[in-house]
């Protein structure tokens, strides 16, 4: 439960972005949670597995425990950048403001690294890493085999 709070959190918290990102490119699909460390902290995965899917649209979905993958939020990329970014939005956000991250696609492996700060000015992440101090999030997702 605690992860879906800072999940949640993720995608609720940060200033817009000057940046015009698109949607779709190579996270598009369905991803399983592998890993996640969260502020220096190796979290143990849940007993049920969390799905996370994109859409060639820009529609970030989510699922836990079982459940099916419902709308949660946006995202949107910027390939073109190095690292490549990424930011999602809550379809919730309080603020209407995005979380920003970086991110990259190995084979079946989608790595993002997200901000999850409370700061007015968010500092996206540089580096695929979540030490402690560092208000961010690493999340390792593995593509989910097709049933």
């Amino acid at each position: 439960m605690i992860g879906w709070l800072i999940v949640g959190s993720l995608v609720a918290g940060a200033p817009a972005l000057k940046d015009r990102p698109t949607v779709g490119g190579p996270v598009v699909g369905d991803w399983v949670l592998a890993g996640w460390v969260v502020d220096g902290q190796v979290l143990p995965l849940p007993a049920a597995p969390w799905a996370y899917g994109f859409t060639p649209d820009g529609r970030l979905l989510t699922g836990a425990d079982g459940r099916p993958p419902a709308e949660t939020g946006t995202y949107r990329v910027d390939p073109n950048k190095v690292p490549a970014r990424i930011d999602l939005r809550g379809a919730r956000s309080p603020t209407g403001r995005p979380t920003p991250g970086i991110y990259k696609v190995e084979g079946d492996t989608l790595t993002l690294c997200l901000w999850v700060g409370r700061a007015s000015e968010p500092e996206r992440p540089t580096r695929f890493a979540a030490p402690a101090g560092s208000d961010t999030v690493l999340l390792t997702l593995k593509r989910a085999k097709p049933e």
